[in-house]
This record gives C-alpha cells, structure tokens and sequence, in this order.
C-alpha cells in the first residue's frame, strides 16, 4: 500500500488510485474493478508505476515466485489528508479486497 502525488512533472494524474500487479493480471484486474465499482472514480492498471523486478522486491517475490495473487495499493495523496479520507479509502479497499478474495478463493464464492 503506497500512495502517489496528483500531479508529476506537471502532468495531472486523473485516476484516484492504482493496482499495480505484474504475473497476477487476473487478480489485479478484478481488484482494480472492485474499487472501481465502490468508488465509481478511475483506477489505473499499472498505474502510476509498474512493478518490476528491477525497482521492487514485496510483488515479484512474495506473491510472483510463489505463485500467488500479489498485486500493490496505490491512492491519491490528496484523497487521504484528513481522517475522513482515510477511513473512506480504507472502507474501500477492504471492501475490495474481501470481494476479490472472495472471488478467487479456491473453495470459489460462498
């Protein structure tokens, strides 16, 4: 779980969070929709970074060599100053990731 500046080298970033993923595309996808879905804001794909194996160590080794779902939580900085930000973006995300685990559990949704 990161977080990444509105704006870049003078260029706005318009989505609100990320999901970064690199082997786990199934996983990253359904993520990213499910916060879509709950927040009804844009999400990037690999955005506003990708993991590699060069540049991070938690994704590619942790959940890539292993085999399993991994993907990294980035949101907007401004979307997170005040505790309502946070607590907003935490019922989210935790929301999120209990409808996706749900999903790609191997028993499959209860």
């Amino acid at each position: 779980m990161h977080s990444f500046t509105p704006v870049f080298a003078g260029v706005s970033r318009s989505w609100h969070a990320g999901v970064l993923f690199r082997r786990a595309e199934a996983f990253g996808e359904a993520l990213a929709a499910a916060i879509e879905a709950r927040t009804q804001v844009p999400v990037g794909r690999n955005e506003p970074y990708r993991v590699s194996l060069e540049t991070d160590f938690t994704v590619p080794v942790h959940g890539d060599a292993r085999g399993l779902p991994a993907a990294l939580i980035e949101v907007r900085q401004d979307l997170v100053t005040d505790v309502l930000g946070i607590e907003r973006w935490s019922r989210t995300l935790a929301g999120a990731l209990a409808a996706v685990a749900e999903l790609t559990s191997p028993a499959g949704p209860e």
